[in-house]
């Protein structure tokens, strides 16, 4: 099935130009300027229950430390931006064998919890939008990396993009 060696399967056909680069780098920044957007937009702690600022701060340890576990899972994988890393090989397994894309899971889990802690509509709308450049991201990255490995399209098939499936 999917090579969690980081070796084998065909990713020597993981290549990246200059423009896939530019747009990888440019969906990065705009996915710090939502966070920027969600983190210094003015919100009230007060128009909610104090226990769902309390939520809030769950939220964001439960993200951060999803996005650590993905982070070790990659490994040699890692890279900031979608375009997938030449020769580092398809993960399939720890949090990836739940979620293609854990790594988003944890980020928009954080950004939520940041949201809830000073809530208001601009920390909404910034989450709503980093939620729709993390979709487009994976959308993108998920092009390339079926082009680069025959058996990410059983893999597409089984495993959630941000939930696991409820199969």
């Amino acid at each position: 099935m999917a090579d969690d060696s980081g070796h084998g399967g065909h990713n020597h056909l993981v290549t990246s130009s200059a423009r896939e680069r530019i747009i990888g780098w440019s969906a990065v920044a705009a996915q710090f300027v939502a966070l920027a957007g969600i983190v210094l937009s003015p919100g009230d702690p007060n128009l909610l229950p104090a226990w769902v600022g309390w939520l809030g701060v769950g939220l964001m340890v439960l993200g951060a430390a999803i996005m650590m576990a993905a982070f070790l899972n990659l490994g040699s994988a890692l890279t900031p931006t979608p375009v997938p890393v030449k020769g580092a090989g398809l993960r399939t397994s720890g949090l990836y064998s739940r979620v293609r894309h854990p790594i988003y899971t944890g980020l928009l889990t954080l950004a939520l919890g940041v949201a809830l802690r000073s809530p208001g509509p601009w920390p909404a709308f910034w989450l709503v939008v980093l939620a729709v450049i993390l979709t487009s991201k994976s959308v993108w990255e998920e092009r390339m990396l079926n082009a680069a490995y025959p058996q990410y399209g059983t893999y597409r098939e089984r495993t959630g993009r941000f939930l696991p499936r409820l199969n």
